[in-house]
């Protein structure tokens, strides 16, 4: 409801809480995710991560993960890449890995997601993780990897 959306909006203004434009960032990033309002969503995260979250390694994580699930041009998937490589750089943790593979494969950049799935699957036994998602990814990763192999194998015959 865009009207109840607004009333939020304007409420969280109207206190004055020292930390109100963040959170009114935030609601409106959860609104356009919940929309599915892809441009907006992209232009309220681009600038939520420029001025709140550039070094909040969680939120470059949660961000990323939405870009992944949701959206398919490589401008933004790239864009999502960068910031979960800095959620990484900032705090190197498996889930952080494993959304950098996914949004590498999704891009169809195989031998760095493999590499960024390896990395996940070593962070996950460091941490006691179970690394299921990063060895069902690594698997998918090989059989595009396989599939690519082929096709150029083929190429190179005709």
């Amino acid at each position: 409801d865009h009207a109840l959306f607004k009333g939020a909006i304007d409420l969280i203004k109207s206190n004055k809480a020292p930390n109100a434009a963040e959170k009114t960032a935030q609601l409106s990033l959860e609104y356009y995710e919940h929309m599915a309002d892809w441009s907006n969503y992209d232009k309220t995260a681009s600038a939520y991560v420029k001025k709140y979250a550039s070094k909040k390694a969680s939120a470059l994580n949660d961000i990323a993960w939405v870009y992944y699930l949701n959206m398919n041009d490589d401008a933004r998937l790239n864009k999502a890449a960068k910031w979960a490589y800095t959620a990484i750089n900032t705090d190197n943790k498996y889930t952080y890995n494993l959304t950098y593979a996914y949004l590498l494969y999704k891009q169809n950049i195989y031998k760095e997601a493999e590499l960024a799935c390896d990395y996940a699957i070593i962070r996950a036994k460091e941490e006691g993780v179970n690394p299921s998602s990063a060895t069902a990814l690594k698997e998918a990763i090989k059989k595009s990897l396989d599939k690519l192999k082929a096709k150029e194998a083929e190429a190179a015959k005709q």
